[in-house]
C-alpha cells in the first residue's frame, strides 16, 4: 500500500498538521505502507520535525504556487493507493482539484461542514455528532480520532496532585507564532500569583521568544523555558494544570488527564475551546486580543487553586478534566 500526505507548517499556521502526518507516516510504515510526504513550509524548520526514516519527503517553499504544488502532487497520485491532506488552505479549488484525480483521500476539517466530498473526513472536535450529510462521505467524529504524538499514547507515572497543592503550570501557545499571547498573559500571572511557577515551551520560530527568554531571566525561580524540548509529555506531568493555544495540545492534556485553560489564537481553534468548555474540562478564555482575556485567566488560576476546605469549591472544570478526559481521547 503506498499513501501520500500532504500537509502545510509555517510560524503563521502553526506546526499542528505537519505533526499529525508525520505521526500518521510513521504509523503506516509499521504496517508496510510506503510512504510519499510533500510539505510545504520553512525548509529548515520542516526539517527538523521529519524523524530519520520518514519515507519520501518533498519540501515546497512556503510561497510557492498553488499550482506547483498541484503538479508536484499529481506525480505522487501516479503511484498512490491512498491520500491524506492535512493543511489550513483547502478551499473549493483545492477540493474539486483532489476530487479529479481518482485517488481515495481522506482530510481533516474543524467546521461542521465541508468542502467537495472526500472518502474520509474527520473532525476531532469535542461533543460533535455525524451530520446527516454523511452518505458517500465517512465521517470520523469526535476526540476518539485525534492522532496524538507517541509520547502521549501511555499515561503520567506519576500520580496526578491537583493545582491547589501543585501549583505549577505548564504553558505552551502552539509550535509556531504565539500572537503576542505570551506578551499578554505570562507577566501579568507571575505578579499576580506569588506562589505560581510555569513551564513554557515554544520553539525558535515564535515571534515572542525574546520577550519570555527576558521573563526567565527576571524570574528564574518561578519560570522555566523550554525551546523545541524533544519531549513534551514529562512536563505536563508535572504540572497541576496548563494553559494552551486550541489546537492539537488540548487532547493531550485531555489524554493524561490534566486540566487546562484555553485562549484562541486563530479561527480555527475557537469551535475547539468552546466545546471543551461545554464538556466542563477546560476553562475558554476566549480570543487572545479579548480586552478582559487577562482578567479571565486570572480568574481561572484563582479557582484552581482554591482548595476544597475554603469557602470557595475547588473548580467543577478541575475535577471534570482528570476524572473523565483521559476517556475521551482515543490512544
Amino acid at each position: 500500500m503506498r499513501l501520500v500526505l500532504v500537509a502545510h507548517g509555517a510560524p503563521r499556521w502553526g506546526f499542528g498538521h505537519l505533526n499529525r502526518c508525520r505521526v500518521l507516516a510513521e504509523t503506516a510504515q509499521r504496517r508496510g505502507w510506503t510512504t510519499f510526504l510533500l510539505l510545504r513550509g520553512p525548509a529548515q524548520a520542516v526539517s527538523a520535525r521529519l524523524p530519520k526514516g520518514i519515507g519520501y519527503v518533498e519540501i515546497l517553499d512556503i510561497d510557492a504556487p498553488r499550482k506547483e504544488e498541484w503538479r508536484r502532487l499529481r506525480s505522487l497520485l501516479n503511484r498512490a493507493d491512498r491520500l491524506i491532506v492535512d493543511h489550513p488552505n483547502l478551499d473549493a479549488d483545492w477540493a474539486n482539484w483532489l476530487a479529479a484525480q481518482g485517488v481515495p483521500w481522506l482530510t481533516f476539517t474543524h467546521r461542521s461542514y465541508w468542502l467537495g466530498e472526500p472518502d474520509w473526513l474527520v473532525n476531532i472536535r469535542p461533543g460533535l455528532s455525524p451530520p446527516s450529510g454523511c452518505s458517500r462521505t465517512r465521517c470520523l467524529f469526535g476526540p476518539a480520532f485525534a492522532v496524538l504524538r507517541t509520547e502521549f499514547h501511555q499515561p503520567c507515572q506519576q500520580p496526578y496532585l491537583p493545582f491547589s497543592e501543585n501549583p505549577r503550570l505548564f504553558v505552551t501557545f502552539g509550535g509556531g507564532d504565539d500572537f503576542g499571547a505570551s506578551a499578554r498573559l505570562l507577566p501579568a500571572l507571575l505578579d499576580q500569583f506569588s506562589t505560581l511557577s510555569i513551564d513554557v515551551v515554544t520553539t525558535a520560530e515564535n515571534t515572542g521568544l525574546s520577550l519570555v527568554q527576558r521573563l526567565a531571566r527576571d524570574y528564574p525561580e518561578r519560570l522555566r523555558l523550554y525551546v523545541n524540548p524533544p519531549q513534551m509529555q514529562p512536563l505536563i506531568c508535572q504540572a497541576g494544570a496548563a494553559l494552551v493555544a486550541g489546537g492539537t495540545t488540548t487532547f493531550e492534556l485531555a489524554a493524561l488527564g490534566i486540566p487546562f485553560l484555553v485562549v484562541s489564537l486563530v479561527e480555527n481553534q475557537r469551535e475547539q475551546a468552546v466545546a471543551w468548555a461545554q464538556l466542563g474540562m477546560a476553562f475558554d478564555l476566549g480570543w487572545i486580543d479579548d480586552p478582559d482575556v487577562v482578567e479571565r485567566a486570572a480568574d481561572s488560576i484563582s479557582q484552581l487553586m482554591a482548595s476544597a476546605d475554603e469557602s470557595r469549591p475547588v473548580s467543577y472544570t478541575h475535577l471534570r478534566a482528570h476524572e473523565t478526559g483521559r476517556n475521551l481521547v482515543c490512544r
